[in-house]
């Protein structure tokens, strides 16, 4: 009912993404708001062309050494009025995620927003993937190293996807509720 009442929106989906797992998320985000009849654009933040005015934007931005990346950093600065006035989301993923305790995720978030000075409306944190199988040598034993030490799987014979999808489905839910006028809510 509330969803029918929203209407139809223009939504630009951005996603920054190391190993694939964000855009893999971004563009499951996208296939299930495009089902809901929204328009959307699904890009990586690297080659953006940002919309004149979408009426939403959801940023998915993957963690890695500690940071999002730079380009999104930089999307956002460059953009921050529009990231600012109109309603937004963001969606940061990591390993750290997938931790019992997501302190530290939630610290990449709040870093992420003191350092872009962007205040979305809805923020949330989701558990990635290690992709050995798309690592070359030298990363793979680092990151083997880093597994063992965070108690993560090791076999690096096979990918490892920690992702839960139906915590992204309810993000995804959460989004365009927000995007509701008050009044719909």
């Amino acid at each position: 009912m509330a969803r029918r009442e929203l209407g139809r929106m223009t939504i630009q989906i951005l996603y920054s993404s190391t190993e694939g797992q964000a855009r893999r998320i971004a563009e499951r985000a996208d296939e299930e708001l495009r089902g809901r009849g929204h328009v959307t654009q699904c890009e990586d933040v690297a080659k953006a062309v940002m919309w004149t005015r979408p009426n939403a934007i959801l940023l998915i931005a993957s963690i890695h050494v500690g940071k999002h990346a730079s380009a999104a950093r930089n999307l956002i600065k460059t953009n921050l009025p529009l990231f600012n006035e109109i309603p937004s989301g963001f969606l940061s993923v990591s390993l750290s995620a997938n931790e019992a305790d997501r302190t530290r995720a939630h610290g990449y978030v709040r870093d992420f927003m003191e350092e872009t000075g962007w205040r979305p409306e809805l923020t949330a944190t989701v558990a990635g993937a290690l992709r050995y199988t798309d690592y070359n040598f030298v990363k793979k034993l680092m990151i083997k190293r880093i597994a063992t030490e965070s108690g993560l799987p090791t076999d690096t014979s096979r990918n490892h996807e920690f992702t839960d999808w139906d915590e992204v489905a309810t993000f995804v839910d959460a989004f365009e509720q927000s995007l509701q006028p008050a009044a719909v809510r």
